[in-house]
């Protein structure tokens, strides 16, 4: 149960960083004036 708890953690920072990662490469797709946070258009 450990080992899963820590697999799913490492898998929520990986999640977390690709969205920041990718938001800050790709602004445009999650809109040009979102912060870190999910923004329509």
């Amino acid at each position: 149960m450990n080992k899963f708890l820590r697999a799913l953690f490492v898998l929520v920072i990986i999640a977390m960083s690709g969205a920041i990662i990718f938001q800050l490469f790709f602004p445009s797709y999650m809109g040009s004036h979102s912060g870190y946070g999910v923004s329509v258009g």
